[in-house]
């Protein structure tokens, strides 16, 4: 059996820590290399960035901006494909928009407006692979939010191509600038500024350690999305979804990375069994076997439990990225989740769905953060502003109330500074 199974009420104090804790490992020397390349980057420019990309992904570049307006050759299903999922998100992301407000009583004003960034940075892996997906994820909130300026950096190829998919994805999302950069060097030049690639007021997007590393820097400089880590998923069930169904969807994380982290709770250990051998099939007939097969022997588990309130609380403190709850009557349980990156509700419900254009993001919270952030979405790219006004009867009904909780705090000017308008002087 490839995956480890145990009741969950049996579980030791050690385990248990250890299931929970996915914390990321802070590597000095990763977090050593981002510092200078940021440093780098501030100091030297484009010619540093070029440097780095000539160093760590093998190319010299004649240019770093990829033209958005030129002939794309995408087959017309990839096309549909792509379109599909730009209106799925769409839709989804515009339906979030927070609503401003203002209301007045007794002569005092109060409202919220809601402000964007002016320019997001947008970090796409790539490099060996394409993900389109990634950029309409990122890219069509932060326009549905308002957002002035929206770029894009992405690793390129050997010959220092970034993948057709991803251009249309970025033309469609509306992506005003595209640039062949990746790692940590495109990181800093998007908190940074240099001469081709604008500055940005907020940077989001997954990425490996050391795009993780310098997202940690510049936080100081500008906002960020999450510091990420590995992929997760936790299914609740109660016995009654295939088995199959969800062996696939923990396989279909733990084939992302063998740090990836997939757990079970079930309250049926005839599921348990099935899942565990269903796993041990897909582990020796996938493509990428030998990254499942790792994923779930480090991190992978099957916990028995004695009810669904169990599993559910034991969810709510894991605190996953990607929650599924494959039970009967689902809905009924979606009020008891309390901490989740992205939720799935049902056994026709595949994970992936999430993924590739259901509509909620996919940029979601990993390693406990769901337990205090939400996933991507347009209230990423706002600032919430609230405002207030009071008139000469406004101020005089605030003042008596106002002022005397500044004297409480001994604060003698506040008090005065709210006394004086009231009494017209």
């Amino acid at each position: 059996m490839i995956v480890r199974m145990t009741p969950l009420a049996r579980l030791s104090k050690a385990l248990r820590a250890r299931i929970l804790d996915r914390r990321p490992t802070r590597n000095p020397h990763v977090a050593a290399a981002a510092a200078r390349i940021v440093a780098e980057v501030a100091r030297r420019g484009d010619a540093a960035v070029r440097s780095f990309t000539r160093k760590f992904d093998r190319v010299a570049l004649a240019g770093l901006e990829v033209r958005l307006d030129g002939r794309i050759r995408l087959p017309d299903q990839d096309r549909r494909a792509i379109d599909e999922m730009r209106a799925r998100v769409e839709a989804f992301h515009r339906e979030g928009l927070p609503a401003g407000f203002v209301k007045s009583a007794r002569g005092v004003t109060t409202g919220r407006i809601a402000a964007p960034f002016r320019v997001a940075g947008i970090y796409v892996p790539g490099g060996l692979a394409a993900y389109p997906s990634t950029v309409l994820m990122a890219a069509l909130p932060a326009r549905i939010a308002g957002v002035e300026t929206v770029i894009v950096c992405t690793p390129p190829d050997r010959r220092g191509r970034v993948p057709e998919a991803v251009i249309y994805a970025a033309r469609r999302a509306g992506v005003d600038r595209l640039f062949r950069v990746g790692g940590a060097q495109a990181i800093a030049a998007m908190a940074v500024g240099t001469r081709t690639i604008p500055r940005a007021d907020i940077i989001v997007g997954p990425g490996n350690v050391y795009v993780n590393a310098a997202k940690e820097i510049v936080a100081r400089r500008c906002a960020i999305d999450y510091l990420a880590g590995p992929t997760e998923i936790v299914i609740v069930s109660d016995g009654s979804a295939p088995p199959r169904y969800l062996a696939f969807d923990l396989a279909a994380q733990a084939e992302h990375d063998p740090e990836a982290r997939c757990v079970l709770l079930t309250t049926s250990p005839a599921e348990a069994r099935a899942v565990a051998s269903e796993l041990d099939r897909i582990c020796a007939a996938e493509p990428r076997s030998p990254i499942i097969g790792a994923s779930l022997r480090r991190h992978g588990v099957i916990l028995l439990c004695r009810s669904l309130d169990e599993a559910f609380e034991f969810s709510n403190e894991y605190a996953p990225e990607h929650l599924e709850i494959a039970v009967r009557k689902p809905e009924r349980w979606l009020g008891r989740v309390r901490s989740a990156g992205s939720v799935f509700l049902g056994a026709y419900t595949a994970c992936a769905f999430g993924d590739y254009g259901a509509g909620p993001n996919h940029i979601l919270p990993t390693a406990g953060e769901a337990a205090r952030a939400g996933a991507l979405s347009a209230l990423t790219f706002l600032k919430l502003i609230p405002f207030q006004s009071a008139t000469r009867k406004g101020a005089a009904a605030l003042a008596a109330s106002a002022g005397r909780l500044a004297s409480l705090e001994g604060l003698a000017c506040h008090r005065r500074s709210m006394e004086v308008r009231a009494d017209g002087n």
